[in-house]
Parts: C-alpha cells; structure tokens; sequence
C-alpha cells in the first residue's frame, strides 16, 4: 500500500501532506515530519520507519503529459502512436 503526493501541491506543500496524513495513524499511515519538509527534485519517501503504508512524494511532468495528450488527439489514425514518436531527455537539476 502507498499513499502517493504528486503535481504541483503534492509536490511542493508539505504542510498540505501532512494535513491529509493526520489521524491517519489508525490505517497503518504516519508521515515523518523531517522527511516531509525535506525539499528534493526526485521522487522521496516521506513516512516515518514504523508506518505500514509507504508515504511517497513523485514529481511530475504535467506539461509533458498535455503535450502527448494533446498530440494523440490530432493524429492521424494510420500514424504510429505519438508515445513512440517523442523523446524526452531528463532536466538538468543544478
């Protein structure tokens, strides 16, 4: 089990995440304060050691995700799908 935060809340509101995980406990899910307002550009694991769900935080690529969306709607139906037409290279973190 894993509850997943993603997009741009998910991703960037700790105090949001942690809104959501309390009284949470009963489910088997606690986050870990010190992990949750750890900032990081890659997907993190944010619950406590004891917890019995994973708490994850899993960055997204929205504009990525409109843009194939977008291209598989005005295809042409004999082309190849558009999935296999794009290249993504990975974003510099510095």
């Amino acid at each position: 089990d894993a509850l997943v935060f993603t997009a741009g809340i998910g991703e960037n509101a700790p105090w949001i995440r942690e809104m959501v995980c309390e009284g949470l406990e009963e489910f088997g899910i606690k986050l870990d304060p010190m992990m949750n307002m750890s900032p990081s550009r890659a997907s993190s694991r944010i619950d406590a050691s004891f917890s019995k769900t994973k708490i994850m935080v899993v960055p997204t690529d929205e504009e990525l995700s409109i843009a194939l969306q977008s291209v598989e709607l005005v295809r042409v139906p004999e082309q190849q799908p558009a999935k296999e037409e794009v290249t993504v290279a990975p974003a510099k973190v510095s």
